[in-house]
């Protein structure tokens, strides 16, 4: 019996948000968090949502398995008990029953998310999160008139609610990017909604990292979907591939393109040179790349 308590103490620490210091990935300090990034770090993208995501190299979330079972059992049941204890009274069951809204509930409460969501002109993604630990990290990035602002303007925003786990329907705080720094905006997420993605965004920008310092050394086919339908892209970041594409010697013209991947205004957009069309670049999203093989 005390292995066992043991054990469950040692699990409910791993997954542990409430009263944790928030580390430079503007994630909760604990073990959870720790492995995910790990994983990211080598390319691994781990998906939560109600289905797995076609995405290269990506794993979701039911088939990591612990010595306790899967990763997202373990997820449900210790955010229940978490918030259980944080004063929010959740039946016994409720982690069976509720999985599916519980997940996204612990990566909203415990870090910065990189949200997507489609709507009739097609995806918009943004940043959120439940956890006023990740905006006190992010201070120095918030516009002058959100550092004023008081925290009981925001309530629904930065608690959890009965409402929210049977719903699926979270009420966040949205960070969206302005002349002046960061501002705060409430919204409303349907982690039910069919293409609705939440993840941590270490995860994603660990995963862009990884696909990009790849790019820099090969010449590749990425295979990416666009509205369900596959295309393929010979592109590659690499100086001397670069060069021979532009037909120039001239290293700052190479450089330019090298640093020129990135979307300064969709984060999960890569901006890649087709190398079989002269001077022309294709925007790939990140989440569309569904496989990527070398030529070399």
């Amino acid at each position: 019996m005390i292995n066992n308590d043991n054990r469950v103490k040692r699990q409910h620490q791993y997954f542990q948000y409430s009263f944790r210091p928030i580390v430079p990935a503007l994630c909760s300090d604990n073990q959870f968090h720790q492995d995910m990034y790990e994983r990211s770090a080598k390319g691994l993208l781990t998906s939560f949502g109600n289905e797995s995501l076609p995405t290269f190299r990506s794993v979701h979330i039911s088939e990591i398995v612990t010595e306790s079972g899967t990763l997202d059992e373990g997820v449900a049941f210790f955010n229940a008990e978490e918030l259980r204890q944080m004063g929010l009274p959740l039946p016994l069951g409720f982690e069976k029953k509720y999985k599916d809204s519980l997940i996204p509930s612990y990566i909203l409460n415990s870090s910065l998310c990189y949200v997507e969501t489609t709507n009739r002109n097609g995806k918009t993604s943004f940043f959120a999160t439940k956890n006023l630990g990740v905006i006190h990290a992010l201070t120095n990035d918030l516009a002058e008139t959100e550092k004023r602002k008081k925290v009981d303007q925001f309530i629904e925003q930065l608690s959890t609610s009965h409402f929210e786990l049977t719903s699926g329907i979270f009420e966040a705080l949205k960070l969206v990017n302005d002349n002046g720094g960061l501002k705060l905006q409430k919204c409303r997420i349907n982690s039910r909604k069919e293409g609705t993605v939440i993840i941590p965004m270490y995860i994603i920008g660990n995963y862009i990292d990884r696909v990009i310092r790849f790019l820099g050394s090969h010449r590749v086919v990425m295979t990416y979907l666009v509205e369900g339908e596959e295309y393929p892209l010979v592109t590659s970041l690499r100086e001397d591939i670069l060069a021979k594409w532009i037909n120039t010697n001239n290293a700052y013209q190479v450089k330019k393109i090298q640093d020129s991947w990135q979307n300064p205004f969709v984060f999960n957009e890569l901006i890649l040179p087709d190398l079989t069309r002269s001077n022309e670049f294709v925007t790939v999203q990140v989440l569309d790349i569904i496989s990527i093989r070398n030529l070399e």
